[in-house]
């Protein structure tokens, strides 16, 4: 067990969230050794952030008094704990009961549990608001970063696609694939002879490409099927492929636009770049706030939780 500032940390909660952090890792597939050190670095950030909870819990508790938007209703705690029952499945106080004892824990222990996360929760959320408005990004840090990071702005040489599919179905022979191909051709014939694209792919177009007028927006290369993409890039504005047959179906383009790559212009990314900064500053302040409450907190651990 470990004290935080008069506040225990019991090896159950510590359990819980180290069983997560390493259920992530475990997916990962490392070599034994890799694993190994990552685990002891996992248990280390683990230890960490329960002492941080802890000491934010504690600062939370001490202006409940003095914000009343801190508090934490009996209601609010029996929503949450009735939320998790639902998502978990714990319908039945059977269940409920086999749940808790399988966390050994009891139903009081929970709910001052879901309390903490909730006060928790609530606290950092008004905290990141108090210290965001604390903050101001100027134009000059603004047109720093983007010298800095004019790679990021450069957009690709993009194409804007109508769409028509026709699909093969599932376990489709030859001859199935040979009527819906010429289903697509009769499709291009009248396309050719002036009909509307969009009409067509409003009529005619199934799957993912079944949108308001085929239109599935901007492409640069790399985001389709290779046989598309060289069609969509050899093509000019307003010019229809021909059918282009893959292992899913047969598929029509119509280049709407073409748009050459270029490096957009600063007054196009400013609103992005002072989110960025921002947010930047806004994880300072919140960082030198908890390495305020560490340097003053009262941290008593006799045995280390990794070792308890």
């Amino acid at each position: 067990m470990v004290i935080v500032n008069g506040q225990p940390v019991f090896l159950s909660e510590y359990e819980d969230q180290l069983t997560a952090a390493l259920q992530g890792l475990r997916l990962q597939n490392l070599p034994p050794e890799q694993e190994r050190v990552e685990s002891v670095q996992r248990q280390a950030v683990v230890r960490r952030n329960i002492i941080v909870e802890k000491l934010i819990l504690r600062e939370a508790l001490r202006l409940e008094y003095q914000r009343p938007e801190l508090a934490i209703k009996d209601s609010d705690v029996e929503n949450r704990v009735n939320l998790e029952r639902k998502d978990l499945g714990l319908e039945s106080e059977r269940e409920w009961q086999e749940f808790l004892d399988r966390l050994q824990t009891t139903a009081e222990e929970y709910r001052r549990l879901q309390r903490e996360r909730l006060q928790l929760g609530r606290y950092q959320f008004l905290k990141g608001q108090e210290l965001d408005k604390q903050v101001t990004v100027s134009r000059d840090e603004i047109e720093q970063y983007f010298e800095e990071n004019k790679e990021k702005y450069v957009r690709p040489e993009q194409v804007h696609l109508r769409h028509i599919f026709l699909p093969y179905p599932p376990g489709a022979t030859e001859q199935r694939k040979q009527s819906v191909f010429a289903q697509m051709e009769e499709i291009l014939a009248e396309i050719q002879d002036g009909g509307n694209f969009a009409v067509f792919a409003d009529r005619y177009s199934q799957g993912v490409a079944g949108s308001p007028g085929g239109d599935i927006g901007l492409h640069a290369r790399g985001d389709l099927n290779e046989k598309l993409e060289e069609a969509a890039f050899s093509l000019g504005e307003g010019e229809v492929s021909d059918v282009i047959e893959t292992d899913a179906g047969c598929h029509l383009i119509h280049v709407e636009e073409k748009l050459d790559a270029r490096t957009q212009p600063v007054e196009e990314v400013t609103a992005e770049i002072e989110k960025i900064l921002r947010k930047e500053k806004v994880d300072n302040l919140y960082l030198n706030w908890i390495n305020g409450l560490w340097r003053n907190a009262y941290i008593y651990e006799p045995v280390p939780l990794e070792q308890q």
